[in-house]
């Protein structure tokens, strides 16, 4: 799960990922089974990159075992 967050210039927020030899990413990670798509995103946001976010909508879903 991966989430894009926006700032009021339009930048948006990327992060180094440590087990991608530091590449940059959308902050992301695995979702939890009991928490709903919003409060993923949040919670992942949150570890990823310290900041709290809101989230506005879902922009696009992708089941890998499909």
């Amino acid at each position: 799960m991966r989430g894009a967050a926006f700032d009021a210039q339009g930048r948006i927020l990327m992060v180094r990922e440590v087990m991608d030899g530091g590449r940059w990413t959308l902050p992301g990670g695995w979702a939890d089974v009991n928490l709903t798509t919003a409060e993923n995103v949040i919670k992942e946001m949150r570890e990823e990159s310290g900041f709290e976010v809101n989230v506005r909508k879902l922009a696009a879903v992708w089941d890998r075992t499909r």
